[in-house]
């Protein structure tokens, strides 16, 4: 059950920084200033994370796995954290597709 909740936590997170209008002004200020004029190697890395929800997924996945581990006991993170990636990847197929 924690992983399912941590799945959809994590895809709704991930959304709402990639795709949601609420925050899209802001967003495109980060985006722009990263890429700007002079893109070097991380910085466009760090475009690519912030664009490709695929990829923003397993990061925040991690993260939700690490807050979630500060309250409550969670055997293998590692693993959790793999399942929890995992997850949110099958939601977008399912819900985005």
């Amino acid at each position: 059950m924690l992983i399912l909740v941590l799945v959809l936590a994590s895809f709704r997170i991930t959304r709402f920084l990639v795709l949601d209008t609420l925050i899209e002004a802001p967003r495109g200020w980060v985006l722009n200033k990263l890429w700007g004029n002079n893109p070097g190697t991380f910085k466009t890395w760090l475009h690519e994370l912030l664009t490709c929800p695929i990829c923003l997924s397993v990061w925040v996945s991690a993260g939700t796995v690490a807050l979630t581990a500060q309250w409550v006991s969670i055997p293998v993170p590692v693993l959790v954290w793999l399942g929890v990636a995992g997850g949110v990847l099958v939601a977008w197929r399912v819900v985005e597709d």
